[in-house]
């Protein structure tokens, strides 16, 4: 999320007051920069005088208008999509001092209008369906369940994803488990969710990231992927801010020969666009040095006055890694890195 914060934007409320938000920062995030009496009761936008939900994206110099209803509060939904540590501060403030039994309602309710992105309620879960939520998440009670959600701790958009992706029953195998050769435990709080990484940006450890609910999982994104934008405007709750486990192993990028072969952990494949057209004997001495960091080179297209390299990597460490070591190499030419071929 760090990186998120470091490309700012500014917004304007309609008496032209100018407001800071990161990148990636929603109307809701706007609403909670204006203060948490507006955040709390928001139930929509205007943004450049056109309707938007508040889970839209905003952009830099747009005119953000927030529209507030005195008898609205706050929804457990919020938390995954809301960027700013301030807006989800507020919200988790305003969970915690509810009732056990309030926090029990919002969580299921925050459910059950998760459960209608897949036209479902919670009347049509079954008692297997239910068996197969508390036993994931190892809880006893349905109650328990709900709470979680009301609490920050788990998202209603992820508990409709193992509930209605394709393949929850391979999933129950891997959730338990601590290997990290299964993508979902790469990624806070995904264990049990079918999970994919998205082609048309590819993401890789460590890149800021988003995921989208679709009906075959969650799929992640980098945070600035394109193919988002149209999802964003017309269902923006079905994109949710995700984060990287911790795992020192893959950010460091620095294992030996040995560990890559037996630690299994998962790879990742990244592009690079050198501006340079390399001579055979250029591409011999890049894939020798690439191989000695342990990054495997799948493919090298030498065109007219450039070229592209497909390689495979541990980690966004890894790559710059990589990236620097063909600087050196190479005399300095510029490299950047293509999420698109």
């Amino acid at each position: 999320m760090d990186y998120l914060h470091s490309s700012k934007i500014i917004c304007y409320s309609p008496k032209g007051r100018a407001y800071e938000l990161p990148q990636g920062a929603t109307a809701l995030d706007f609403a909670y920069a204006v203060g948490p009496m507006v955040g709390n009761v928001a139930v929509g936008a205007n943004i450049d005088g056109k309707k938007a939900k508040l889970g839209t994206v905003v952009k830099n110099g747009q005119l953000v208008e927030i529209e507030v209803n005195s008898h609205s509060e706050p929804k457990a939904e919020w938390l995954g999509f809301v960027v700013t540590n301030k807006a989800r501060e507020e919200i988790l403030r305003w969970f915690k001092d509810l009732s056990p039994a309030d926090k029990q309602h919002h969580g299921q309710q925050a459910l059950d209008r998760a459960l209608k992105t897949y036209q479902k309620s919670l009347d049509d879960l079954t008692d297997s369906d239910w068996k197969n939520l508390t036993e994931w998440r190892g809880l006893t009670e349905k109650s328990e369940l709900f709470e979680q959600i009301s609490s920050g701790t788990l998202l209603p958009q992820l508990v409709v994803t193992r509930l209605f992706s394709d393949e929850v029953n391979d999933l129950q195998a891997q959730e338990h488990s601590d290997d990290m050769t299964q993508p979902q435990q790469l990624i806070v709080n995904a264990s049990g969710v079918e999970l994919d990484f998205a082609n048309c940006c590819h993401p890789i450890y460590g890149d800021p990231i988003v995921g989208h609910l679709s009906r075959h999982g969650l799929v992640v994104h980098r945070h600035k992927c394109f193919s988002l934008d149209d999802i964003r405007k017309d269902n923006p709750y079905q994109v949710i801010q995700l984060r990287w486990r911790n795992d020192k192993a893959v950010k460091q990028g620095d294992a030996g020969e040995h560990d890559i072969k037996n630690t299994g952990k998962i790879r990742f494949p990244a592009y690079l666009k050198l501006s340079i057209a390399l001579s055979d004997e250029q591409i011999t001495e890049v894939i020798y040095h690439l191989r000695q960091l342990n990054i495997g080179v799948e493919k090298v297209d030498v065109r007219s006055s450039d070229t592209i390299i497909h390689i495979i990597v541990r980690s966004r460490n890894h790559l710059a890694q990589g990236i620097r070591e063909l600087r050196s190499l190479l005399g300095f030419p510029n490299i950047i890195r293509l999420y698109q071929l």
